[in-house]
């Protein structure tokens, strides 16, 4: 029997991308492992969820996004991935970046033993996603993207989470073959069916002077307040604007702070896990916020996701795959210099467009052709 390693430092990766790939590969004859950390990243702490097939390393805990615990953390599950692939000699390898410290020990395994499967899969660019400005040329910024970059040159295939990637990768890329898989976003029965009624209550519904706008996730150093405040002023020319908001972050207080300086109403619900929770906060607003800082490369963000899962149509500024998204299936607005107003959008065909793309249906779907054609 063939042995097969997932290896991802976000233990939440493997619930949200790796684990219908791994169950693929377990159906083909393999016997599987995941290396993991015992870490979550939202909310930080250790895990609290646990999976039979899944390896836990403990590692380093950090409170901030950037900070040299988290580096240390990487570096550490690193050196205990290189351990691992070295004692146990898997044929086939599919590791998860970022970080990308361990794609190094990976290229190194694969060197040495040409024959061993070696895929890679790209669900964010580091550092590019992060506004780093001058910073991101400097060598520690260079060291971290090189790793990624040579790893991907001697893979056997590459898989990224959005086109927008494939894009910014192509000196790296050239003419190999890579596989777009987006992310997907688990729904239960229960989650469903209040959906649909509260989407159907919003079609009922008459319109009042009055836009309720939702920002939802983390409220960290990539997210555009700026530009968050700017539409915000320029909607409450016309309407009132309520701003319910679901989240934390190092940039929260900045965010409040900047939201208390302007004309709207904000409602604080902190930090929720509890989908049933969220979606009776969220299902009563008109849009949710999609905007970050520009020079940031996301093209399809967790946060747009969620929002289409509920139905909720997005306000945009993340170019590529988001961009598109909008201008083709209609599912929100997208800002640049020429924003004036919001308009008029129906849920339904925001979910409509959920469940054609973003369902793990869909994913599970379009990953088995893909793995179908790579492993036969």
């Amino acid at each position: 029997m063939k042995n097969a390693v997932f290896i991802t430092y976000y233990k939440g990766w493997y619930e949200k991308r790796l684990r219908p790939i791994a169950e693929i590969l377990l159906k083909s004859g393999y016997k599987i492992t995941i290396i993991t950390s015992d870490y979550e990243k939202r909310p930080k702490k250790p895990v609290f969820r646990t999976y039979k097939e899944c390896m836990y390393i403990k590692v380093p805990y950090y409170n901030k996004n950037f900070s040299l615990t988290r580096i240390w953390s990487h570096l550490y599950f690193g050196k205990c991935v290189n351990r691992f692939i070295k004692k146990n000699k898997p044929d086939f390898i599919y590791a998860l970046l970022p970080p990308n410290n361990y794609a190094k020990y990976c290229l190194k395994y694969k060197e040495k033993n040409q024959k061993v499967i070696y895929f890679i899969d790209i669900f964010d660019l580091w550092p590019e996603s992060m506004p780093l400005g001058i910073l991101n040329r400097t060598p520690p910024a260079w060291i971290w993207s090189k790793m990624r970059n040579d790893s991907i040159k001697a893979a056997d295939h590459v898989f990224l989470e959005c086109e927008l990637y494939k894009e910014k990768l192509r000196n790296v890329l050239k003419e190999r073959e890579v596989s777009i898989l987006h992310l997907f976003k688990e729904q239960t029965c229960e989650e469903k069916k209040l959906i649909h009624s509260y989407i159907k209550r919003q079609k009922e519904e008459q319109k009042d002077n009055l836009v309720r706008i939702a920002y939802l996730g983390s409220i960290n150093n990539i997210i555009d307040i700026d530009g968050i405040c700017r539409v915000i002023k320029t909607i409450s020319i016309q309407k009132k604007v309520y701003i319910y908001i679901i989240g934390g972050g190092e940039g929260k207080a900045f965010f409040l702070s900047a939201l208390s300086e302007i004309d709207c109403e904000v409602f604080d619900y902190g930090e929720i896990y509890d989908e049933i929770e969220k979606i009776k906060i969220l299902l009563v607003c008109d849009y949710g916020f999609n905007m970050m800082k520009q020079g940031v490369s996301v093209g399809l963000s967790m946060k747009s996701i969620d929002y289409f899962s509920y139905g909720l149509p997005i306000i945009n500024n993340i170019k590529g795959d988001t961009w598109r998204l909008v201008n083709i299936y209609g599912v929100g607005v997208n800002i640049d210099a020429e924003f004036k107003e919001l308009p008029a959008i129906n849920h339904e065909k925001v979910y409509e467009c959920f469940q054609m793309f973003f369902t793990q249906k869909a994913y599970e779907k379009k990953a088995k052709i893909i793995m179908d054609n790579l492993i036969r």
